[in-house]
């Protein structure tokens, strides 16, 4: 009965099974069997924090690699950094809560059911009774088939199941084997055959989640939901046993597969979703001829490797993914045949590899005669499951001869029970890996296919094997030291200025083994290399850098050409293409340095300079401003300019270099002195009017600040000790909900956007909450502000009252604020100390000097000389209304009122210096 759906599986991996040792064949020469030879392997177990390859490496045997452990394939490592893939042509193992077990189909009853052990696919049959006759599970789906009767309790025989008579001289037969099953009705007489049970043979179906469907070769496949089909098998047949045993060995078991020379019939099959109708070919059955027991087998067969049988007696008919063991050759027998085999293995993990052996290696289980015959092994064009002796047999399909044997193995006196017969197929698997093909395929034929005594028979579960390495790989060819790049031409080679330049280069290698870089340099005149070098190993795996160095000095003015080449220990990269080079350590002549902005210069204001020279090869050249030493940037000879802010007044010493294009930078620097004065203030107001409504700008803009009603005038820091006018100051009155202030008339004084500073003189009042001395109007939020976030002091609020606790003790954290895109930006200090009962009138007073620098976004905040800096967060914004002093806007709200004096305000429209700072800061104003 039918052999169950085989669940659809590519072409399997390319496997290496542990290397049998034999005289392959080649030209006629006799291979002599061996025994098979198994490497010592060194288990993963014993070393787990090491990589297979290093364990291999250590103990001299081959170390598998686990994680690549598949249900056909083992990969090892092997001690001379070679790959090892053993992969066999059908499952061999399976995944089992969590670890391998091996296959084995020997079948046992557990309750009602009755499983083998451990087989490819998950498998169970009935134990008689009941009508589900199989169910097989892969990868989730699960399809069964049931008998139309109850069952009766099946004989248990290893890995063989016999209901007996389920119908009148008719067995139902189930052969398992590790990766599949085979059902079959023995029929042992005509009378049996004619019943009506075997007119038409209808199974019941159950595929959930799947639809299942005739092919067009009269075959069948279950299709699941996304479209793929999940199980196939090809048309059912059915067979007699007129067949001669002389062409097979005396073990062939007729109800796996027909034996040469029986009649073999093919059925039509019929699908539904809930049944499976087979149509016995009724002619056979009727034939006087036909030679009892008949065995019908429907379609389905397991899960194996593509493979494919074909047979000039019937030329137009496929046999695709056959099992147990098929012939080679020509056999007399009738009816006649004459047969080749096709196997298909996948490379694609082999693909770019270096291949250092491959071996094809099929079980020969029968010979007609004792007397060595060749068989030959073919690369051949992909078989599929319609191709047959008319579609394939021809040169198109059978397109390279690889290897032959001459062999007899399988009959008394000529190795009885056979034995596996090796063929060297290395020249197509490497030419397959250098494609980066992803398959292969191997066809089987007798060398003499009109000799019977050629006859041959091999089992389906051929292996392939292969010794492989991945060669390392070169990337990032370049000079490390002076950095330059790899040009592989004299046309744009670099320029280096080094006479022992560093020449690196990155190498994987995908086997994870022990690198080394090998290089070589030589004048491009010459035909040896100058300088050669091996470096020392490294693990491989992720990249890992290489670097050589000459051990004496290159010559000058000398074209140099390298190249590298890497190896794992087993196998060298080809060499790389060559790098070239010109060495040039003459330095060349200082430059010229011309002003290109016209003095006077002053603090914060950019100055241009360009730089000049009449040697050709110059490309840049590097200079600093009051530094002596090289700096490592450096500018492009076109345009050649450069510019720079003075950030203090005085001299400018401009140094300059010029570079050539080897990167020599000239010996000694060009100097150019210039001077920059402080910046002249766009804005101050020195308050020391002491009466009025306004105080004036005595700046050269001349722009008068007006005094709000509450506004009244005192004493300055200088107080009225100043000669010979005395120091006066203004006093505003704020408080928590409402203040006086001053304002300009002018708007947009300061354009807080670019480069700015304020500086003020402050005697504040004592008053906890935030207040502002200086701010520029603008909707929403002020467009700076410098005053404080908070005040605290112990005592009492009366700072010039004797019985005042503590009146020295205030603390006041200043702040200086910039409106940004992003929100307010706001710069604070510490707390800080102020004393506001100081004897002396300066020492109440503190100096405040605020300054924004666009180039670097930095604003700093300078207290007494103390400063704090910090990185403007978010995109300055400007605030466009006019000046003002006693207040900010917050929030589109007037708020932070100042109560206090202030003195001496004064803006620049620019940075200022160090020195200007500390001159205001000592009282200057």
């Amino acid at each position: 009965m039918p052999k169950f759906l085989s669940p659809v599986r590519g072409i399997r991996p390319i496997a290496a099974v542990a290397a049998i040792a034999a005289v392959v064949s080649v030209g006629g020469l006799h291979a002599r069997p061996v025994d098979a030879v198994t490497q010592p392997t060194v288990s993963a177990a014993q070393q787990p924090e090491k990589s297979a390859t290093q364990r291999a490496a250590e103990s001299g045997q081959r170390v598998e690699v686990e994680d690549e452990r598949t249900e056909t394939a083992k990969t090892y490592a092997n001690p001379d950094g070679s790959m090892t893939l053993e992969q066999s042509a059908s499952p061999v193992r399976k995944r089992r809560d969590g670890r391998w077990v091996e296959l084995d189909p020997a079948m046992s009853k557990s309750g009602d059911k009755i499983r083998p052990a451990a087989t490819a696919i998950d498998m169970e049959f009935s134990a008689g009774g009941d009508h589900e006759l199989v169910s097989f599970t892969d990868s989730g789906e699960r399809l069964s088939l049931s008998w139309p009767e109850p069952l009766p309790a099946p004989v248990i025989d290893g890995a063989k199941l016999v209901y007996p008579s389920v119908y009148p001289d008719v067995d139902l037969q189930i052969n398992v084997t590790k990766e599949t099953f085979a059902q079959v009705l023995v029929v042992r007489t005509r009378a049996a055959a004619a019943s009506p049970e075997l007119q038409q043979i209808e199974m019941g179906l159950e595929a959930p989640g799947m639809t299942v469907r005739r092919t067009s070769t009269g075959g069948v496949e279950a299709v699941g939901d996304s479209g793929e089909v999940v199980f196939n098998a090809p048309r059912p047949t059915m067979w007699d046993s007129s067949g001669a045993r002389l062409a097979q060995p005396e073990t062939a078991d007729r109800t796996a597969e027909p034996l040469e020379g029986d009649t073999v019939a093919p059925m039509a099959v019929e699908v539904s979703s809930s049944s499976l109708v087979i149509q016995p070919d009724q002619a056979l059955v009727k034939d006087p001829q036909t030679k009892y027991p008949l065995h019908i087998d429907p379609p389905f067969s397991g899960p194996r490797i593509a493979r494919a049988m074909i047979n000039e007696h019937y030329p137009a008919t496929p046999t695709w993914n056959w099992g147990g063991d098929e012939g080679v050759g020509y056999q007399a027998f009738e009816p006649w045949s004459r047969k080749r085999l096709f196997f298909g293995f996948s490379t694609a993990k082999i693909a770019n590899s270096q291949i250092i052996s491959a071996n094809f290696i099929a079980f020969e289980t029968w010979s007609a005669s004792c007397i060595p015959k060749v068989v030959e092994v073919w690369k051949t064009a992909r078989p599929t499951e319609n191709t047959t002796w008319n579609s394939g047999s021809g040169s198109t399909v059978w397109q390279q001869k690889l290897a032959q044997a001459t062999v007899a193995y399988g009959r008394d006196g000529c190795e009885p029970g056979g034995f596996p017969v090796p063929f060297n197929v290395k020249s197509a698997v490497a030419a397959g890996a250098a494609a980066n093909s992803a398959s292969i395929y191997l066809g089987l034929r007798a060398a003499d296919e009109s000799d019977q005594n050629a006859w041959k028979r091999f089992r389906y579960d051929v292996v392939l094997t292969v010794n492989y390495n991945f060669a390392p790989v070169l990337h990032n060819r370049h000079i490390a030291d002076p950095e330059a790049p790899c040009t592989t031409s004299m046309t744009g080679q670099p320029y280096i200025g080094a006479v022992r330049p560093k020449l690196t280069v990155a190498v994987t290698d995908s086997d994870s083994n022990s690198l080394q870089a090998q290089f070589e340099i030589r004048r491009a005149i010459d035909e040896g290399p100058s300088f050669t070098g091996t470096t020392a190993s490294k693990a491989g795996g992720v990249s890992s850098e290489f670097d050589f160095t000459p051990t004496t000095d290159l010559w000058n003015k000398t074209t140099y050409v390298w190249r590298v080449r890497a190896t794992d220990g087993s196998a060298y990269t080809p060499w790389s293409t060559d790098c070239y080079f010109f060495l040039d350590t003459t330095r060349p002549p200082s430059p010229t340095i011309t002003a290109v902005t016209a003095g006077p210069y002053t603090v914060g204001s950019p100055i241009t300079i360009r730089f000049g020279t009449s040697t050709s090869d110059v490309v840049a050249f590097k200079y600093t401003v009051n530094v002596d030493a090289v700096p490592s940037a450096s500018i492009p000879r076109s345009p050649g300019t450069a510019t720079f802010t003075s950030t203090h007044f005085g001299p400018q010493v401009v140094r300059a270099w010029a570079v050539d294009q080897a990167g020599n930078t000239s010996f000694a620097p060009t100097s150019l002195k210039l001077v920059a004065a402080d910046r002249p203030a766009t804005g101050h107001w020195r308050m020391d009017e002491g009466a009025g409504t306004s105080t004036a700008d005595v700046s050269a803009n001349s722009r008068t600040m007006y005094l709000g009603p509450t506004v009244s005038w005192g004493d300055g820091d200088q107080g009225v000790w100043a000669l010979p006018v005395p120091d006066k100051a203004l006093f505003i009155p704020g408080l928590q909900t409402e203040g006086g202030t001053t304002a300009t008339t002018a708007t947009d004084l300061v354009d807080s956007t670019e480069n700015f500073s304020v500086a003020v003189r402050v005697r504040p009042d004592i008053k906890s909450n935030e207040q502002v001395v200086v701010s520029e109007d603008r909707p929403g939020n002020s467009g700076f502000t410098l005053g404080s976030t908070s005040m605290t002091w112990t005592g009492k609020n009366t700072p010039n009252d004797p019985t005042d606790d503590d009146p020295t003790n205030r603390k006041i954290v200043w702040a200086f604020t910039l409106a940004t895109s992003s929100g307010v930006f706001r710069l604070e200090t510490i707390p800080l100390s102020y004393n506001a009962a100081a004897v002396a009138e300066t020492e109440r007073w503190v100096d405040l000097v605020a300054t924004y620098n666009k180039g670097t976004k930095t604003a700093t905040l300078y207290v007494n000389g103390s400063w704090r800096a910090a990185q403007v967060t978010g995109t300055v914004v400007d605030g466009a209304g006019p000046l003002r002093t006693g207040l900010g806007i917050e929030g589109g709200a007037v708020t932070n009122f100042y109560r206090g004096y202030l003195d001496d305000l004064i803006i620049y429209d620019g940075s200022v210096s160090d020195a200007l700072i500390r001159s205001y800061t000592d009282g200057d104003s």
